[in-house]
């Protein structure tokens, strides 16, 4: 959390020993990932509640974190507008997060006079809020966050106090454009055994067989089978009651990545890793769980690759990605 917004800070820094007032602002150019809580080929240990777990984990971090810094702004910003008057654009900015926090009238009182500080005493309850899982006051996402942080970088600068929207301001914003509200995007790696043993479990609840007379993983038969599942529009879910175990965490990985995107938003995952691929079946039928699951971006469920044209494809899936 240190080390990374001053790297971009000393890129910048560099930047402008050489183009001065030319130089342009350095952004977010890296992200951190992890495999911890999220890689479960071979691994029985890592279930669906550790993912969860981990997930919670790294965006309670991320979180915790950027309240701490907002706090400490809440300490140094001090500033009087009879001191320096901010300026329209900004005042209007606060009159919204004011009215937006439902408690302006007292934040003004607490605070009075202090225009920055009323500000980001608005953004920390708006932080708050989302940790708290309060998904009508808080932050949708970091992106939000980010738009506050520029504009109360903005208003400083306007009012002549670029060095401290510098110094004190930016670190943070870097901090939320590196780290967002989930530190790390958690990849989650499967054995294509796996899947191909889910997929069995759903193919035998479609034919009425049993899954041991599942069609050949490589053979045409099966490869018709996963792109008419592509093709059809979704429909209800599977009655899995009957399914192993294993197939229903299997499938229920799948469901998690849905249920945390819906919470937590896309920044939370990486990549789906599928481990030990042998054909285009297996990465096909990984888009096969992601649909049962829910996880295609349209409500039907028929973003797919055309049978006909392997070229021709509607639109790229990108709720989850191969590798």
């Amino acid at each position: 959390f240190e080390v990374a917004p001053e790297l971009i800070a000393r890129a910048e820094q560099a930047l402008e020993r050489y183009y001065g007032d030319q130089a342009p602002e350095v952004p977010a150019f890296f992200e951190f990932g992890s495999w911890v809580g999220g890689d479960r080929d071979g691994n029985p240990f890592v279930t669906n509640e550790v993912t969860r777990s981990a997930l919670q984990t790294c965006r309670e971090a991320a979180l915790q974190r950027h309240r701490q810094k907002l706090r400490e702004l809440i300490k140094a910003l001090s500033i009087t507008e009879h001191a320096l008057p901010v300026d329209a654009a900004f005042r209007a900015a606060l009159d919204n997060v004011l009215a937006a926090s439902g408690e302006g009238a007292q934040v003004a009182v607490r605070n009075p006079g202090e225009p920055f500080r009323q500000f980001l005493v608005c953004v920390l309850a708006r932080l708050d809020a989302t940790r708290s899982g309060d998904q009508r006051t808080g932050y949708d996402n970091a992106d939000r966050l980010l738009d506050d942080l520029r504009a109360l970088e903005a208003g400083l600068a306007r009012s002549e106090c670029g060095q401290l929207a510098r110094g004190l301001v930016r670190p943070l914003r870097r901090q939320v454009e590196i780290f967002r509200f989930c530190t790390v995007r958690l990849d989650i790696r499967e054995n294509s055994t796996r899947i191909t043993q889910a997929l069995a479990a759903l193919w035998a609840i479609d034919t009425g067989h049993a899954a041991e007379h599942v069609p050949v993983q490589d053979s045409a038969e099966w490869k018709r089978w996963l792109l008419d599942e592509l093709e059809m529009p979704r429909a209800a879910p599977r009655d899995l009651a009957a399914a192993s175990p294993q197939v229903r965490e299997t499938i229920g990985t799948f469901e998690l990545v849905r249920d945390m995107i819906g919470r937590y938003g896309r920044d939370a995952f990486g990549s789906l890793i599928l481990s030990m691929t042998r054909n285009a079946a297996d990465v096909l039928g990984v888009y096969v769980l992601a649909k049962q699951a829910g996880l295609f971006a349209d409500p039907a469920g028929v973003e797919r690759c055309s049978r006909q044209r392997a070229t021709r494809r509607r639109r790229p899936l990108r709720r989850i990605h191969h590798s």
